[in-house]
């Protein structure tokens, strides 16, 4: 398996997930992933840490991470 991210033709985002709700603070720790296969057919394309907040309130204590993935025939 391997990170998506490190492989990935595109990265949005910081690697940095964890934020503790600390809306004020930088992030601390790149603590979630998405790995895939090694097969040569599964390509990343996009790689994003998604830091959307809502009125300075994260919904979470970590930013959801997102793959864009092609499998080839």
């Amino acid at each position: 398996m391997q990170n998506a991210r490190e492989i990935s033709k595109l990265v949005y985002g910081n690697i940095d997930t964890w934020n503790a709700f600390k809306f004020l603070s930088k992030p601390n720790g790149g603590i979630d992933y998405v790995f895939v296969n090694k097969h040569p057919k599964i390509i990343v394309d996009k790689f994003a840490t998604i830091t959307d907040s809502y009125d300075m309130k994260y919904p979470s204590d970590h930013f959801p991470v997102m793959a864009t993935l092609t499998i080839l025939k």
